[in-house]
């Protein structure tokens, strides 16, 4: 019988190579827009760019982006296939998978004789990067200038990940709560204890077929 629990479907290597090509696929540049949003608004908001975390790291290709801008870089996930393929693409800069992308994926990292291959960019300092699994925010994460939440929409209980933010984001700090599913509306009640919000707009992300889908960014500061 399969589990009912959303998040073990994960780890299978259908998800593994969708997971592959929406981070790295087409050039990187879903992972890379996502980043550039985060820098753009901890910019505008006067946010430091010592540090940041993503909740939700997947295969590591925005945590690499980001490694770009801040100087230590954590990736969470609870999923021990992503972070294996991300801790491998630390260690060598290259991550290959003998499972092909189905042919109907309009965007795909590169194949070589029916092998994923996906590359770190070389002007990335891997060195800036941690990975950890979790299933739940811990006391381990240290404060960071940039809190990145965006895979509530695949977690079996996601209050339980936005309940604790205010313990990881540094006073200066920010979080970004990227989802289809969770907008101001959702969160305030639990959020707005011991947060501002700053803003609220919609944000257009791809899946791994390339089709566009639109989810909302909320952009929260604590209260001081």
């Amino acid at each position: 019988m399969a589990s009912t629990n959303k998040q073990f479907h994960h780890e299978t290597e259908e998800f593994l190579a969708a997971m592959l090509a929406l981070q790295y696929g087409d050039g990187q540049n879903d992972s890379k827009a996502l980043a550039d949003f985060c820098v753009e608004k901890a910019n505008h908001y006067g946010c430091p760019l010592q540090n940041a975390v993503q909740l939700g790291c997947g295969t590591g290709g925005v945590g690499y982006q980001l490694a770009k801008t801040f100087k230590e870089v954590i990736g969470v996930d609870y999923c021990a296939r992503y972070l294996d393929a991300a801790i491998t693409l630390q260690k060598t800069g290259e991550f290959r998978w003998p499972t092909p992308v189905s042919e109907n994926d309009a965007k795909k990292p590169r194949t070589e004789n029916g092998t994923i291959t996906v590359n770190i960019p070389a002007d990335v300092q891997r060195d800036r990067l941690t990975f950890k699994q979790m299933t739940w925010v811990p006391n381990e994460i240290p404060k960071v200038d940039l809190v990145l939440l965006d895979f509530l929409d695949r977690v079996s209980n996601p209050k339980a990940w936005w309940l604790r933010l205010w313990e990881i984001v540094t006073d200066n700090g920010i979080v970004v709560v990227i989802s289809q599913k969770f907008g101001k509306d959702d969160l305030s009640a639990d959020m707005e204890k011991q947060f501002d919000l700053l803003e609220e707009q919609e944000y257009q992300l791809q899946n791994s077929q390339g089709n566009p889908k639109v989810a909302m960014a909320t952009i929260w500061k604590l209260k001081l």
